[in-house]
C-alpha cells in the first residue's frame, strides 16, 4: 500500500464493511462529497449526514454488503481504489457482485473530501487527468 492517505482509504473501507460509520467518517470533511457515476447519480450526496444515509439505503436494500479493496494508488492528495462490491439482495436473497473504481481526494488538513465513483479504469484515468490539470473532476 501507498502512503497515509491509502491508509486512510483501507481504514474507512474496513470500518464501513464493520458497519462503524463513525470511524469510517474519521478522516472525512464534514462536506465530503460522494459523487456517483452518471447512471446512479441520483445517489450523488455531500456532507457526512447525506453519506451515512446513503449507505443505510444500501444496508436496506442489501441483507449483505461488503467491500474488498484490490488495490491502491496514491498520488499527491488522491487515492485511487479498485474494488470489488459482493452482496445479496434484502428481497430477491440474489448475489450481487460488480468492480468499481474510487478516486479519493484529500485535502492539506489530510481529510478526504471527495470520494468519485467509477464503473471504468478509463473513466477514472480521465478524471484523474482533467483533475492534475485543473479541471474539477465529476459534475
Amino acid at each position: 500500500m501507498a502512503g497515509d492517505n491509502a491508509r486512510k482509504v483501507a481504514a474507512s473501507l474496513e470500518a464501513f464493511n464493520r458497519g462503524d460509520y463513525d470511524a469510517a467518517f474519521e478522516f472525512a470533511d464534514p462536506d465530503a462529497e460522494w459523487v456517483l457515476p452518471p447512471a446512479l447519480s441520483a445517489d450523488t450526496c455531500a456532507g457526512v449526514d447525506a453519506i451515512r444515509e446513503f449507505w443505510d439505503g444500501l444496508r436496506e436494500a442489501f441483507a449483505h454488503v461488503h467491500v474488498e479493496p484490490q488495490s491502491f494508488e496514491e498520488e499527491g492528495g488522491f487515492v485511487v481504489t479498485e474494488l470489488t462490491v459482493e452482496g445479496t439482495g434484502a428481497g430477491s436473497g440474489l448475489p450481487i457482485g460488480t468492480r468499481l473504481h474510487a478516486l479519493t481526494s484529500f485535502r492539506e488538513d489530510g481529510r478526504w473530501h471527495r470520494v468519485e465513483w467509477f464503473l471504468d479504469r478509463r473513466a477514472l484515468l480521465d478524471a484523474g487527468r482533467r483533475s492534475r490539470s485543473g479541471g474539477r473532476v465529476g459534475p
